[in-house]
């Protein structure tokens, strides 16, 4: 699913009422047929996998094998495989970096793919990606897309909200658009 509009619009107060951040003045958000505010948020952590719009935002660790295997660390369940699998989704996304690299050292492409490529580590139900290419160079954003659209070929639900049209917008089932506080269907 597509949401797009002009800046300002709304669309990233939208996604953050959908992920439980703020909360509607009226009304409720319903996940999988439960009001959102029902749903313990850890619970919702392993539905939902989100992006926000400002990379710096979705980057709490020193080095990208801490950023990647964040779950697995805090759990204490950190395997071989993990990592291997960790290195493996890194160069996915082109960041061609030793997972012992400082985070503060990447670029800002570097780090908003670093971002994704964490939230996409863990295999959730849905993703709501806020403006995933707002650093991200067209070579990168390319094999971002493609991606991306591996996860929905194998069942991922996601969210699109972005300015940029390109191939995943082609690819979207719905198309919706924010104008005037109001969400209207392309």
């Amino acid at each position: 699913m597509l949401i797009s509009g002009a800046n300002g619009s709304g669309k990233s107060t939208l996604s953050k009422l959908l992920i439980g951040l703020l909360h509607p003045d009226s009304g409720e958000i319903m996940v999988d047929e439960k009001p959102l505010d029902k749903i313990r948020p850890t619970r919702l952590g392993e539905k939902l996998g989100y992006v926000f719009q400002e990379y710096s935002q979705n980057l709490a660790t020193k080095t990208i094998h801490e950023e990647m295997l964040l779950k697995q660390i805090l759990e204490n369940s950190v395997t071989k495989e993990d990592v291997e699998a960790a290195k493996n989704l890194i160069g996915a996304f082109d960041l061609k970096k030793s997972l012992d690299t400082e985070v503060y050292n990447l670029s800002a492409g570097e780090k908003q793919r670093l971002a994704l490529a964490s939230m996409f580590f863990v295999d959730r139900d849905y993703y709501i990606l806020d403006e995933p290419f707002s650093r991200i160079d067209k070579k990168r954003e390319e094999l971002v897309e493609r991606y991306i659209l591996s996860r929905v070929d194998s069942g991922s639900g996601i969210l699109l909200i972005t300015h940029k049209s390109g191939l995943l917008n082609s690819k979207c089932t719905k198309h919706y658009i924010i104008s005037g506080c109001k969400l209207y269907e392309n």
